[in-house]
């Protein structure tokens, strides 16, 4: 992944500076480009292809790319981007509640510590998009001593919990 990031940053700078695309993004190997002119982006497929293969000598897979009016958005990694905003999928949405249900019906603090990983990763990717609402209700169903800060949720027991007992991912 980090390979990944430094490598293709080279095609970042491509898209943003060369190319002049202002809606762009990219995580390891996969990228969007957002914009309203649809023959902008069709010309620059094939400037992108040659820029892959001839900069970098890697290759743009054809056929793992598709177009959609810019309007509707970008679903990316967990999400869809749009030009002014970003909001999070239904997709992540309902697996995300799921997490919380599962967590919900834990019950002890071994079950407990293999649920906050995942409920936390879905709360930190939930940062990137407009879902404060949407994170925050589904942690009202969290009943007994669970509680949230910024970008994760911690839970310990009790007022005098013992150390061994405090989880905080």
């Amino acid at each position: 992944q980090m390979f990944a990031n430094l490598y293709l940053s080279f095609l970042d700078n491509y898209v943003t500076k060369v190319l002049g695309f202002k809606y762009y993004g990219r995580y390891v190997d996969d990228f969007y480009i957002i914009s309203q002119d649809k023959k902008r982006i069709l010309e620059s497929i094939g400037l992108i292809r040659k820029f892959l293969e001839e900069e970098l000598l890697i290759k743009l897979h054809p056929h793992k790319f598709y177009f959609q009016h810019y309007k509707k958005g970008v679903e990316f990694i967990g999400g869809i981007v749009k030009p002014h905003r970003s909001n999070i999928s239904n997709r992540t949405l309902a697996s995300y509640s799921q997490a919380i249900d599962k967590l919900c019906e834990c019950t002890n603090i071994e079950e407990i510590k293999e649920m906050l990983p995942s409920v936390n990763s879905y709360m930190g990717a939930f940062g990137n998009y407009r879902a404060f609402k949407k994170r925050t209700y589904e942690l009202t169903k969290l009943k007994g001593t669970y509680f949230s800060t910024v970008g994760y949720i911690k839970y310990h027991r009790g007022k005098n919990f013992d150390e061994k007992d405090k989880v905080s991912l």
